[in-house]
């Protein structure tokens, strides 16, 4: 059986499309994750997420950017758990404290570029700072 040019060519249309619409597809999988996060691995993807329940999940509270400024930044009242990733090159360490100036370090994430979660267990989160390209 053989097709024409103009079917050839919208069978190839069709191909892509679905190729696009695909949940595995690389520029699916690269879809923001907010004003500052990308995906895990994804060239200036690094991100540092605060979320309201243990082991990074209910709803996220506040998303940053991680830089190497040292930035301390006050928590969100609420905030039970925080999730880093790096860029794919550099990973990177958000850190946890128990006061709002970054002084008193409860605990922290794995330097990474996959995810990392970290909960304090029975601590409130009241400052942290994301750091990356360090």
């Amino acid at each position: 059986m053989q097709f024409s040019t103009s079917t050839k060519a919208i069978l190839a249309v069709l191909a892509a499309q679905t190729a696009l619409a695909s949940p595995t597809s690389p520029e699916m999988s690269l879809n923001p994750r907010g004003p500052y996060c990308w995906t895990a691995g994804a060239v200036n993807g690094q991100c540092g997420q605060v979320w309201d329940f243990e082991n990074c999940s209910g709803k996220n509270l506040q998303q940053i950017a991680p830089d190497c400024k040292q930035t301390c930044r006050k928590a969100p009242a609420g905030a039970k758990s925080i999730m880093a990733w790096g860029d794919g090159t550099y990973g990177t360490t958000c850190y946890m404290y128990e006061d709002e100036n970054c002084t008193q370090e409860i605990r922290r994430t794995s330097n990474t570029i996959e995810s990392s979660c970290a909960t304090p267990v029975g601590q409130t989160i009241r400052s942290y700072k994301c750091l990356a390209k360090c």
